[in-house]
């Protein structure tokens, strides 16, 4: 969910903020090119033993990124602020897909793997269709202004961060069960 909104809306935002048209070259290239460089580089530097550290790692980079998004929101910063945070944002997130990848292959067995991405990436976009509904909803109905609405995913995809710390593959009695009978469930 995190990156499909931002993804989505950060060039909306960032226009609505007032940015410049080379301000706006700027927002939509350089963390483009910052992540590229960081896909490119950093799977070639980690260890197959390391992964889920630096899984762990990337994806608190882009969640860093998202709080950066969410004080320039809530604050009046200035537009330095904001392309750092959407760079940060994009580097840890396009860092961190071929290093999940690698990871999420050593959990699932060989034979679900293919069926195991295909079935997470379906029940994501479902999510996150039925979250933007809501949200549209709750704005239509509720009135709740983009930034509150903002705020309220920040601190829904942040615990989600959060149990993903907690999350231990190995330990059966763990938080993983659901995970184990999601791979199990796609024999």
């Amino acid at each position: 969910l995190m990156v499909a909104a931002i993804e989505n809306f950060i060039f909306y935002y960032a226009v609505q903020t007032g940015v410049s048209a080379t301000e706006l070259g700027l927002i939509a290239t350089l963390p483009l090119f910052v992540g590229a460089v960081g896909q490119y580089i950093l799977p070639a530097l980690v260890k197959e033993k390391g992964l889920g550290p630096f899984v762990i790692i990337t994806m608190f980079i882009q969640v860093f990124g998202v709080f950066g998004i969410l004080l320039h929101s809530l604050f009046a910063l200035p537009f330095l602020w904001l392309l750092i945070s959407v760079v940060l944002f994009y580097l840890g997130g396009m860092s961190s897909s071929p290093l999940w990848i690698d990871w999420a292959q050593n959990l699932v067995p060989k034979r679900n793997f293919r069926r195991f991405i295909a079935r997470r990436s379906s029940y994501t976009w479902w999510l996150i269709l039925i979250f933007f509904v809501g949200l549209a909803l709750l704005n239509r109905f509720f009135g709740l202004s983009l930034k509150n609405i903002f705020l309220m995913f920040v601190l829904f995809d942040s615990s989600s961060f959060l149990a993903l710390l907690n999350f231990d593959p190995r330990t059966p009695n763990s938080s993983s069960n659901s995970f184990t009978l999601f791979c199990e469930s796609t024999n």
